[in-house]
């Protein structure tokens, strides 16, 4: 409240009438709430609140006569309509009940305690198939609060009243998916399917669970259904490009995975947004370039970016004229590291149509080189860091000795996974026991703070690091890095540097399953988890690799 301004005297009572409510003062609150009503007979607020009170001191009477009044002087108050409705409810008159909290309903469709009332009612009422409709509904809207848990609860609420419910199903697979339980999330689509044989998207989400499962053909078998049902259908052929890309069928998976443009959310909204700056500039596909000036622009990640970047040099096989880049500033130096990058244009300053002629996403660099599993170009390093900028670094790292072990436990939190891709730091406390040890943290943003405290000795220079080509000076100085599916090991990669990834269960494409090596980083090990969620495992493993590597003649 700004000083000076005016406060409407029954709003503040109504406020401190409020707060009595809560606090189960109800005799106090009451006496406010008459206090007002005295001075404004038709203050709705305060009739809404006279109306609760009365309900908590069981005059249903008092409660229904306060609530009705309430709602003739404010029939747009969604809230107040579901509080009658449930006066209603409590004295057994479940009609205007229901027609109470349809009302509410109308005015706010997400209302979610409104749908549960009413199903409530239409089950009271003997009507199961709709009230089951209402508690799948409202687990619907719960989910889109993140309440997965009480989501999964009225789904499955709703499947106790119609059990061939076939969205219900559907509904209840989703949530569990979402809590990453897809051993029990399989069956209710599955379930869903016998119903709807046609549900395309419950086939895509079957196939959803079998990747997370890790059982990639069945997960490719629902995705083609779905496709027979719907051909080009985004989601599906996308999800498909994800498999065949996992397996290492690297031509259909890079031609699929094209796709990722169509549909909604990801990499297809950033698509949208750089149309209006591409403009009518065609895609290249490939072809020599023949002296044009080629665009590429970065549309994932930094990760994905620096992976890319090992294309660039093949562009003078292509005869490109003049090579620019569209990326995040923090990777913009990096790239002009490249013999072969003549502009970097930063992602937050607009694009100029008549400096390109024609433009490529930056992932699309190893579809349009046929590359294989077998003809990744994996020559390591192929990022190199300016001799004054490995000085700096190098003197910094005089008195630190070997063996220095750089580690990141987190990603950015803009990436919907990165709650399965990140670890807590205290979950590294094993690792960090390691005697004969310098840990370096190689962590930025919010999570680098969790190392305030000084309960490890790790060393932090992180802060000098104002973008990717000073962390990879920094790298450049370690002996190892560990680190969780972020740009920081895409980065050490790149420069050769030994990095141990650590990986969730169902990882990233590129961490092909099976394998603890890497096409794509020949100084890369992975260390992937066994089952879903569980890192302690994978930290065991890690710690004692650790111990080996620094005391090899140990058992």
């Amino acid at each position: 409240m700004k000083p000076g301004s005016k406060v409407n005297p029954s709003q503040q009572t109504i406020q401190i009438a409020a707060e009595r409510y809560q606090s189960g003062r109800l005799a106090e609150a009451l006496e406010l709430c008459r206090e007002i009503l005295r001075a404004d007979p038709g203050n709705a607020h305060a009739l809404h609140l006279q109306g609760l009170v009365a309900h908590g001191l069981g005059d249903a009477q008092g409660a229904l006569e306060a609530l009705e009044k309430a709602v003739s002087l404010d029939p747009s108050d969604a809230s107040l309509l579901n509080n009658l409705g449930e006066i209603y409810r409590g004295l057994g008159r479940l009609e205007e009940a229901e027609t109470r909290y349809r009302k509410a309903l109308a005015l706010k469709s997400d209302y979610t305690e409104a749908h549960y009332n009413l199903g409530r009612v239409l089950q009271a009422l003997g009507r199961t198939k709709e009230a089951a409709q209402s508690y799948d509904r409202h687990g619907s809207e719960l989910q889109k609060l993140g309440r997965v848990e009480e989501a999964a609860q009225s789904h499955r609420r709703a499947l106790a009243l119609q059990s061939d419910f076939a969205e219900a199903h559907y509904n209840l697979g989703t949530a569990l998916s979402y809590l990453r339980r897809y051993s029990e999330a399989a069956p209710c689509f599955v379930r869903a399917l016998e119903l709807k044989p046609d549900f395309v998207d419950a086939h895509i989400n079957l196939g959803n669970c079998f990747k997370g499962l890790g059982r990639l053909e069945e997960a490719e078998r629902s995705y083609r259904r779905a496709l027979e049902l719907k051909p080009n259908h985004p989601v599906a052929s996308y999800n498909c490009s994800l498999v065949k890309l996992l397996l290492g069928e690297y031509r259909v998976g890079f031609k699929l995975y094209e796709l990722r443009f169509e549909g909604e959310g990801g990499a297809a909204a950033y698509f949208q947004y750089m149309s209006g700056q591409l403009g009518a500039k065609s895609f290249w596909q490939g072809e020599h370039l023949e002296g044009r000036t080629l665009l590429l622009w970065q549309e994932q990640g930094a990760g994905d970016c620096i992976m890319a970047m090992r294309y660039l040099s093949q562009l003078k096989e292509r005869r490109a004229g003049r090579v620019m880049i569209h990326c995040d500033a923090s990777l913009a130096r990096l790239a002009q590291t490249f013999g072969v990058v003549d502009e970097v244009v930063v992602r937050d300053r607009p694009l100029s149509v008549g400096t390109f002629d024609c433009h490529c996403p930056i992932m699309s660099l190893p579809r349009l080189f046929d590359t294989t599993v077998e003809t990744i170009p994996n020559q390591v390093p192929y990022l190199r860091v300016p001799e004054d900028l490995s000085r700096k670094w190098a003197n910094k790292f005089g008195g630190v000795t070997p063996l220095r072990v750089g580690f990141a436990w987190a990603g950015g939190k803009l990436l919907p996974q990165d709650a399965l891709r990140s670890i807590p730091l205290e979950v590294f406390a094993p690792l960090l026991g390691v005697a004969g040890v310098n840990f370096v943290s190689l962590q930025k943003g919010e999570a680098a703070d969790r190392l305030k405290g000084g309960r490890w000795k790790i060393l932090d220079w992180m802060s000098e690091c104002e973008d990717f080509l000073d962390t990879a000076a920094l790298v450049e100085q370690l002996d190892l890095v560990v680190s969780v599916d972020t740009a920081v090991a895409h980065l050490a990669g790149a420069l050769g540097k030994p990095v141990w990834l650590l990986s969730r269960f169902d990882g990233d494409w590129r961490w092909m399953p099976g394998r603890e090596d890497s096409p794509w980083y020949p100084t890369m090990r992975i260390f992937r988890q066994t089952k879903t969620g569980d890192w302690g495992e994978v930290m065991t493993r890690v710690t004692s690799a650790l111990q080996v590597r620094v005391y090899p003649g140990r058992t």
